[in-house]
């Protein structure tokens, strides 16, 4: 059984379809009327009688009030029908507006609390590499916590790859932190000298893959393409 909804489609449809074929049919109607009395009394001379002209009025009465009781009649139908259209796609269209307006709420609030906790990690004092590899690994804790739980809110193809780079750059300076156990509690600046150049590289790629995160995420709030640009001013991100 077809739903109200589909039923009033429906009959919009074919009204639609069949508009100007009504017309017609309404006016040959009328025409149709008209010319019947014109042919079958054009004989008879022009009267002055009330008694004829209201005999007249009879007759286009009796015929054409059928007719246009109809036409009104589908018209009403199909104005209401258009009505209550517009209505429902005023309605449908209202309710997308406040879910998008909902959704970017839900977006820009998990986009926040995962920039103060890039920067909570960025700015936290690493003394030894034992420091680094429990930021990482709390920053890596989190990171599965925010695409549990926030992460159908930006399902994209961008998303998913690049937050997956952000994770195996964040799960790299866990390693390297904990490869470094033997030195554990040593001022990192004691190893620095043989170890500098993994730590700088794996440290860039992790702020580079971070910005793109959140350009990323940025763009979906914004609803705009994301078109990868291989830059790493970090102020920039945190002012944008």
């Amino acid at each position: 059984m077809k739903q109200p909804k589909e039923q009033s489609e429906k009959i919009l449809n074919w009204f639609n379809k069949h508009f100007e074929l009504i017309v017609v049919l309404f006016l040959s109607a009328i025409v149709i009327v008209i010319i019947s009395y014109i042919v079958g009394f054009s004989s008879n001379s022009f009267s002055s009688n009330p008694e004829h002209w209201g005999q007249l009025g009879d007759y286009f009465g009796g015929l054409l009030n059928p007719i246009i009781a109809i036409a009104n009649l589908a018209f009403l139908i199909y104005l209401t029908l258009l009505l209550k259209q517009r209505d429902d796609q005023a309605d449908k269209k209202a309710l997308e507006t406040q879910s998008l307006i909902s959704l970017n709420q839900f977006r820009n609030d998990a986009y926040l609390n995962l920039i103060k906790v890039f920067q909570k990690a960025d700015n936290r004092p690493m003394d030894s590499f034992g420091d680094l590899s429990g930021v990482y690994l709390d920053l890596s804790g989190y990171l599965i916590y925010f695409k549990t739980n926030f992460g159908y809110l930006f399902e994209t193809e961008d998303f998913e790859k690049h937050f997956a780079i952000l994770k195996n750059n964040v799960l790299n300076l866990f390693q390297i932190g904990t490869e470094e156990g033997e030195v554990i509690g040593q001022p990192c600046m004691l190893i620095f000298d043989s170890k500098f150049d993994h730590y700088r590289l794996a440290n860039n790629e992790y702020l580079q893959s971070q910005y793109v995160l959140i350009k990323v995420i940025q763009h979906i709030i914004l609803n705009k393409p994301f078109v990868y640009s291989n830059h790493n001013d970090r102020e920039q991100m945190w002012e944008n």
